[in-house]
């Protein structure tokens, strides 16, 4: 029964999309199932311990929070955070198995002087400019690798792989990406040399996973198109596992001339049917949809009319035959993230993490 809001989700057509993924990746390759964000808005608990169930068993998070509640929820597999990890949690990775990332030299050496024997992932900075070892052009390369052998010559931490992250692999224009995945591959092919065959070399996020198989490596981390959003065009068989619905809390004739909302900003130019919907902003519904935004009832686009409100919205349902208690949808078939993105003026990503956890997440089986 729906709540004043819920969102559904289909972990079966969640796992059916990491599959469709897999058989897309050659079988030496790991496909990581990036669970970070609450799972994008999914339930990272419920995500991967449904995928974990069915065999997954390499992760990304961001932090060592989000790494913990998986672990504690029994999700068995590596688990990788991307973020930085105080060198003091260094016990904690250790008694829970968990792989941070390795920024610097100093960094591993910090990790080191709390807990030996932590096993963590080498970041390398090939053009974000956020996070890793700095590496954005061929006169960096040397002093790079230096400073990954000398990471790597620390007898009291295990360096399982290392990785970068690409800045535009969903532009039309691939001059960056292959910029990147050429810094990237000369220090693999330098660590290789080297006889470290052993470590796991990744790159590719959701898009690159797409466009670039020749930048697949080892393993692929695949985070929005997981969640049936894939951020280029494709025909994998890739579907959205989420389905936004609120309920219609109330039905109202508003007359020309009268306002709806905060403010004023809509004023009815003829007699209408409005609808208030137990959605709002407090629960994910970005407020900059107001006047703008669509939901969908009865099959029918129907347009948000006034501001957003904290816990409400109201739309404008003239010409259906509607009951309080009936249900909208405002993400789900016919009527997706990209969506309501396009209407916000954001992207599908900050659509489906922005939903609130006051929001309950129903799984049905």
């Amino acid at each position: 029964m729906l709540d004043r809001v819920s969102a559904f989700i289909d972990l079966n057509r969640l796992y059916q999309n990491y599959h469709s993924i897999q058989i897309h990746c050659d079988p030496s390759v790991f496909v990581m199932a990036v669970v970070k964000a609450d799972a994008y808005g999914h339930g990272a608990i419920p995500v991967a311990t449904y995928l974990s169930d069915h065999g997954v068993r390499q992760y990304g998070v961001h932090s060592l929070s989000e790494a913990l509640e998986l672990r504690n929820a029994g999700v068995q597999g590596e688990i990788l955070i991307f973020g930085r990890v105080d060198s003091q949690d260094a016990s904690i990775l250790k008694r829970s198995a968990l792989i941070p990332t390795i920024p610097s030299l100093q960094d591993a050496q910090m990790l080191i002087s709390q807990a030996e024997g932590v096993v963590a992932d080498i970041k390398i900075d090939t053009g974000m400019s956020r996070f890793g070892l700095p590496c954005h052009q061929e006169t960096d390369l040397e002093k790079t690798l230096t400073e990954i052998r000398s990471i790597l010559a620390l007898d009291k931490i295990k360096i399982r792989g290392i990785y970068t992250h690409f800045a535009s692999a969903d532009n039309s224009d691939s001059t960056f990406t292959h910029h990147q995945a050429a810094l990237f591959s000369w220090i693999q092919k330098r660590l290789l040399e080297d006889g470290r065959q052993k470590l796991v070399f990744h790159a590719a996020n959701s898009a690159a996973t797409i466009r670039y198989p020749e930048y697949h490596f080892q393993m692929v981390r695949t985070g929005i198109m997981l969640y049936g959003y894939p951020p280029v065009q494709t025909t994998w068989d890739l579907s959205p596992a989420l389905t936004l619905k609120a309920k219609i809390i109330d039905l109202r004739t508003v007359r020309a001339g009268e306002s709806v909302s905060y403010g004023q900003t809509y004023v009815s130019s003829k007699t209408s049917q409005i609808a208030t919907l137990a959605i709002g902003y407090a629960d994910g519904y970005f407020r900059s949809l107001s006047n703008r935004g669509l939901v969908r009832i009865k099959g029918q686009n129907c347009p948000i009319v006034g501001r957003v409100c904290m816990d409400a919205c109201m739309v404008d349902v003239t010409g259906l035959t509607l009951a309080i208690g009936e249900e909208a949808t405002i993400i789900g078939k016919n009527h997706s993230a990209e969506l309501t993105a396009a209407l916000a003026d954001t992207i599908s990503y900050e659509v489906l993490t922005n939903i609130s956890k006051r929001v309950p997440r129903v799984y049905p089986r």
